[in-house]
């Protein structure tokens, strides 16, 4: 039987492959304070699986250093202000590629403002999880979840909706290609939402009785001192099923 699969999904800033190798041995001695899953052995039914999209990000940032102006015009199109948009020309122009500005504030502007970006790193998660659990036997298909951190759970949501909600080949993914759990760290999918409407009504919700979620459970995690996911807070109205909300100190 095939193990669970667990999408690691990045946030803002420059990461390359292997970067989730830290936070998959923070998960492992997690696991490992819990008594019941150590006698279980449960941490061996599990998989991890990277996901990467800043290859696309750094893909523009070359793009746009070696053509300033055509990056100024993009930007102007999207409704920033000129001033604005001067400044982050500025930053995708830097030369280091570890300045804050440039692989962090950049990224979030990109994907919040210019819907082709947007897309193209939906399109790529998309791609990237389905290829994998397309590569199992259709007889022995995985349960899995996903986790997402940051600017990566806004991407997480935006390619959760998209998966079950556009028609691909005629049809729309089944239940079977639900995943178990859904959980966002330092939420930005309200904050960042740009796809018209009311982010709260997305199918990113949970809902085991009927087809108006895509997923068994929701868990949603904040630190109280983390200033990115309280700007906008995710915070969805009663009416919507949330299995947890949790603040860490």
């Amino acid at each position: 039987m095939a193990k669970h699969q667990v999408f690691l999904v990045h946030g803002m800033g420059d990461f390359a492959a292997g970067w989730s190798v830290g936070s998959q041995q923070v998960l492992r001695d997690a696991w490992s304070n819990y008594q019941r899953i150590k006698e279980l052995g449960l941490a061996g039914h599990f998989d991890f699986v990277e996901v990467t999209y800043n290859d696309i990000f750094e893909e523009i940032r070359e793009q746009w250093r070696v053509n300033a102006a055509a990056a100024a015009g993009a930007l102007s199109g999207t409704g920033l202000e000129d001033r604005a948009a001067q400044r982050l020309v500025a930053l995708a122009n830097a030369a280091s590629g570890d300045d804050f500005a440039r692989t962090h504030v950049l990224d979030v502007v990109m994907y919040r403002f210019m819907r082709q970006i947007s897309e193209r790193v939906t399109q790529s998660v998309r791609r990237q999880i389905l290829d994998r659990l397309h590569s199992f036997a259709q007889n022995d298909m995985p349960s899995w979840s996903i986790l997402g951190h940051s600017l990566g759970t806004a991407v997480v949501c935006d390619t959760l909706h998209a998966m079950f909600s556009q028609v691909v080949d005629g049809a729309t993914l089944g239940e079977r290609f639900k995943p178990d759990f859904v959980f966002m760290v330092a939420n930005t999918s309200h904050l960042l939402w740009n796809k018209g409407g009311d982010c709260y009504a997305s199918l990113v919700r949970p809902h085991s009785v009927d087809t108006l979620g895509m997923c068994w459970k929701y868990c949603d995690f904040s630190h109280e001192l983390d200033p990115v996911p309280a700007v906008d807070a995710f915070d969805p109205p009663a009416h919507v099923e949330v299995a947890t909300k949790a603040n860490s100190v």
